[in-house]
């Protein structure tokens, strides 16, 4: 078995028991315990797995990573998802745009684009487009959150559903086994539910450790979606998944 293979392997074993033994997932594979040491500090840099006393486990569906960690976290990878994802949107089309680290990336990709009306609860984004003549920047009212700069809450829901626009391009927190989007906030979810449903075309901007999360609230699934976004091909699992969805897997690894 080839180490890409392992640990894709060592993943599942922990979804399914929800915990994971470095003794025995040695004995399962028929490697050493320094293998599976090696296999799970991969996992756990890649936040796919946590370190716990006694063994790994899955990362919490309940509580996200710090929002200042994960802005500089897997940062070339968010910076080719966002250029694509800027080049990927026409010029004078309707963007909506939710909340997330990689959602600002994309903002910073799409200063230089002539004619687009981006709606967003982002106020990180919105900060870096507003001063931009080219783009008609509308952001919804509502409750700021301190820790990320999202806006939430009734006046932000009612403010989305006034619009019809081309694309949604909405970040997630975790891309469940099945192809379920999920996230960490209620009150966040519900405007990207808004977003996803008054979208003609949803987008999902994700880098390739959202691929296998968890996370406690749903989004949506793929089967909403129109394209997905990644710096590299997810598992050959999830491909299957994406492609009975019909969904486009645009990939950054070769840029």
């Amino acid at each position: 078995m080839k180490s890409s293979e392992r640990r894709e392997a060592i993943l599942d074993h922990v979804r399914r028991r929800g915990v994971g033994i470095v003794e025995t997932l040695a004995k399962e594979f028929g490697v050493s315990t320094q293998t599976v040491r090696r296999d799970v500090a991969e996992l756990c840099d890649a936040e796919l797995l946590v370190r716990h006393h006694g063994g790994v486990g899955l990362p919490s569906s309940v509580i996200n990573t710090d929002y200042a960690l994960r802005k500089i976290s897997h940062l070339e990878e968010k910076e080719a998802i966002g250029r694509a994802v800027a080049d990927y949107l026409p010029d004078n089309s309707s963007v909506f745009m939710t909340i997330g680290t990689t959602m600002e990336m994309v903002a910073r990709k799409l200063v230089d684009r002539e004619g687009l009306r981006v709606i967003t609860n982002n106020l990180h984004a919105a900060t870096v487009l507003h001063t931009r003549p080219n783009i008609d920047t509308l952001v919804a009212g509502g409750s700021i959150r301190h820790h990320n700069g999202g806006i939430v809450g009734t006046a932000a829901l009612e403010f989305v559903e006034q619009f019809r626009v081309d694309f949604a391009v909405v970040s997630v927190g975790a891309i469940d086994s099945d192809g379920t989007l999920l996230d960490y906030d209620y009150n966040e979810t519900m405007v990207a539910q808004t977003m996803m449903r008054n979208a003609r075309h949803v987008i999902v901007a994700a880098d390739h450790t959202k691929f296998g999360r968890t996370a406690s609230v749903k989004i949506g699934s793929m089967s909403d979606v129109t394209a997905v976004f990644t710096d590299r091909m997810p598992p050959p699992a999830m491909q299957k998944v994406l492609a009975n969805c019909s969904v486009e897997i645009m990939t950054t690894d070769s840029a």
